[in-house]
């Protein structure tokens, strides 16, 4: 699945690459070489992301400012894993106070406080539901049993990406795990996913 939350998909640089996080040595490797990159050269990875995330280039758990900024740390790192995807969450003006109000401090409520349309030069996926619970995205797909009541009860499935087609459907979606009280106690919201090109497309 395509997904912001980490419970669905591995991000990077996750969590792992910060140099104060509690994650071993072997368990980094193992996730840096997930994504194609040579377990040798995490050290460089460690300190190269603690440092970009002290310099705020990088918002926790995995936020970049700009899609170019992100393109030029994979290329660094050799990061070259095929289902490596690059991407944008984009969120409907009127949830934006809605999404704020959780309180939160991690680099999708940063980005959000700021009213910056979601860059261009990408590819619309789909919308995901998504709660932010703890500094992190927690995605609809993280209940199962709810997801599939959903599909019985309003109809809407995700794509084979795992995605939404439509933003009505999303919102749908949102409003039976809101109402639902085995789900996080955060606002269930619709995120649209857009793509972008891992390597900078030519002038």
């Amino acid at each position: 699945y395509l997904s912001a939350s980490e419970c669905i998909a591995c991000q990077f640089p996750g969590y792992w690459a910060l140099g104060w996080t509690d994650v071993d040595v072997e368990e980094r490797q193992a996730l840096l070489a997930h994504w194609g990159g040579d377990p040798a050269g995490l050290g460089a990875l460690v300190a190269a992301t603690t440092d970009a995330f002290e310099a705020g280039k990088i918002r926790w758990p995995a936020v970049f400012a700009a899609a170019e900024t992100a393109r030029r740390f994979a290329a660094r790192h050799r990061v070259t894993h095929p289902t490596l995807t690059l991407i944008g969450l984009g969120i409907r003006r009127r949830d934006v106070d809605a999404f704020l109000a959780d309180g939160e401090d991690d680099g999708f409520t940063a980005a959000a406080a700021q009213p910056v349309p979601l860059a261009g030069g990408g590819e619309d996926a789909g919308w995901e539901v998504l709660a932010d619970d703890g500094g992190s995205f927690h995605s609809w797909h993280c209940h199962p049993d709810l997801e599939a009541q959903v599909a019985r009860r309003i109809g809407v499935v995700a794509g084979a990406d795992g995605l939404i087609a439509d933003a009505a459907g999303a919102e749908a979606v949102a409003a039976v795990y809101d109402a639902d009280p085995g789900t996080e106690p955060a606002r269930w919201l619709p995120w649209l996913v857009r793509t972008y090109p891992l390597t900078a497309p030519r002038s």
